[in-house]
């Protein structure tokens, strides 16, 4: 049996409107139940406290439990779906998800007896998604299931006064109880720009993955090995602000929780560590297993291991120097940096040191 023609249907899960439809009911049902509906032109879903769907067309199957919203892939419209979560709550926060296509699936006899149950939404082509003040995301396809968003192929993510991540492959938002994205997981070539002038525009890349803890005001950033377990250098964990450009295999950064954006407090890298400060005339270069930067002091620890020291070589004086540890202070004022060798200290490079920094930072050997 089929009916066609403009359609206004309620149901205890929700509501369907649009200028035409098709039903199909299954033959010998002693109930008017619908099975199949094809939808087009102004097409509206409303489901009971889980937001509206609104697209040119849409085909909604009542026996697999799934609606597919599509629009012409040339033109500026979109499917789009928005809602407001903890509706009742003083933390309430809009979410609207607009791609080209969207597959919805939902478990129907828990909406129709009423049971609290979340609705799943594959968005593909074109997706852009705003959940209320707290991010705006691009990308080319993703998933959401209520507490975690998926995002998938060439992302980017405005986390506002919190900077821009962006991935070549996928990021996780999720959500907590309250309503606000707590975690964030960035997979594939990761980058982070921040927003924050006064930290002049702190960066990080990164080829691996990175971890946003917002309860905890950290990141968590590594670096993948290859088939050789080895951590090619251009793969590395890429951190720079003033200080200049760093590299590890790993980094955990400490943000300030006092302030609401991500302001930085304390970076920690480890290793296989590179420095680079070629600030003006300086061409200066450190090498180190494991280095601290305090970014509120503007001061660096650096570290080596039992079988590797830390190496210091100033180009443009000529000054290297070989230590256990180093520091390194830069004033606030004057923005000129100290050095100060801890522990054993000499300066001069024995010849596997010379090699070291030659080749570790492509220098001429006339270079030294």
């Amino acid at each position: 049996m089929a009916l066609e023609g403009p359609v206004s249907l309620e149901s205890n899960w929700g509501k369907i409107q649009a200028a035409r439809a098709r039903l199909r009911v299954p033959q010998g049902k002693g109930n008017f139940q619908f099975s199949h509906i094809t939808l087009e032109d102004d097409v509206k879903i409303s489901l009971k406290d889980k937001g509206e769907l609104h697209s040119r067309y849409a085909e909604f199957d009542r026996e697999k439990g799934w609606v597919q919203f599509t629009v012409p892939k040339n033109g500026e419209e979109y499917v789009t779906y928005s809602t407001v979560l903890n509706k009742d709550e003083k933390n309430a926060c809009a979410l609207e998800i607009k791609s080209k296509r969207l597959l919805v699936t939902f478990n129907l006899n828990n909406i129709e007896s009423q049971t609290k149950s979340e609705p799943s939404f594959e968005a593909e082509d074109s997706v852009q998604i705003i959940m209320g003040g707290q991010f705006k995301a691009t990308c080319k396809n993703a998933i959401y299931n209520g507490n975690t968003i998926a995002l998938y192929e060439n992302v980017k993510v405005n986390l506002n006064e919190n900077g821009i991540l962006t991935s070549n492959k996928e990021i996780q938002l999720q959500r907590d109880i309250d309503g606000k994205w707590r975690y964030l997981k960035c997979i594939g070539d990761c980058e982070y720009h921040s927003s924050d002038v006064n930290d002049f525009g702190w960066k990080m890349l990164c080829f691996g993955e990175i971890l946003f803890d917002k309860l905890r005001h950290k990141l968590f950033l590594k670096s993948v090995r290859n088939q050789d377990g080895i951590i090619p250098e251009d793969r590395q964990v890429y951190f720079s602000d003033f200080v200049g450009k760093i590299f590890s295999n790993s980094a955990v950064i400490d943000l300030d929780p006092e302030i609401e954006s991500f302001a930085l407090k304390t970076v920690l890298l480890e290793g296989n560590v590179r420095l680079i400060n070629r600030e003006g005339a300086l061409q200066q270069y450190i090498l180190a297993d494991r280095v601290t930067y305090d970014h509120g002091m503007h001061q660096m620890h650096f570290w080596g291991s039992k079988n590797r020291r830390v190496l210091f070589f100033d180009k443009i004086n000529n000054l290297q120097v070989s230590a256990s540890e180093m520091k390194m202070q830069r004033d606030k004022t004057t923005k000129k940096e100290q050095f100060q060798g801890i522990g054993d200290v000499r300066f001069h490079f024995a010849e596997k040191e010379y090699e070291q920094i030659r080749k570790r930072f492509l220098l001429e050997k006339s270079g030294l």
